[in-house]
């Protein structure tokens, strides 16, 4: 009886000690997996920052340069919109003068050439994502400004009533 019982105890001991050599093995190996999971996680981590790095400077980067560029053709814009608008004068004073019936409709596409145009010559609409929008306002040239300062007329008539008082 005590031999059996003492094979039996063995053969108890033998199980178990098996049983949790497998569970050690296996917390062993979920270690290891889970250790090498969190190093691809780390790896990831710092290459979505040195990518979020890149496209934050290229960003700004670009940024600047089409602000300059915005700048360049504000006034680009300037200076072309003041020669149209000396010429557009001239040649609605002349038809005006000779009382042609081209007035009123070549007042109308002055108007819709300069409400267009002055939106962008203030630095109004179009730039308002533009992160170097808050940047020091562009100055409008004299002659703009001095359009800009005059009240609108609605029709070439009042214009010319104002132009000939």
């Amino acid at each position: 009886a005590y031999q059996r019982r003492s094979r039996e105890l063995e053969n108890q001991l033998r199980e178990n000690t098996k049983h949790f050599e497998e569970k050690i093995a296996n917390a062993f190996c979920q270690q290891k997996r889970l250790a090498d999971e969190k190093l691809r996680a780390v790896a990831c981590k710092a290459c979505a920052h040195t990518a979020r790095d890149v496209v934050v400077d290229e960003e700004q980067r670009r940024s600047s340069e089409l602000g300059a560029q915005l700048r360049r053709r504000r006034r680009e814009l300037r200076r072309t919109l003041g020669r149209y608008l000396r010429k557009e004068r001239l040649r609605l004073e002349s038809l005006a003068t000779a009382e042609g019936e081209g007035v009123e409709k070549a007042w109308q596409d002055a108007q819709e050439v300069l409400q267009r145009a002055l939106p962008l010559c203030k630095g109004d609409g179009a730039d308002r994502a533009d992160p170097t929008h808050n940047a020091v306002p562009e100055q409008p040239s004299e002659e703009v400004e001095d359009l800009l300062q005059q009240p609108v007329p609605e029709d070439a008539i009042s214009f010319f009533a104002q132009e000939f008082a």
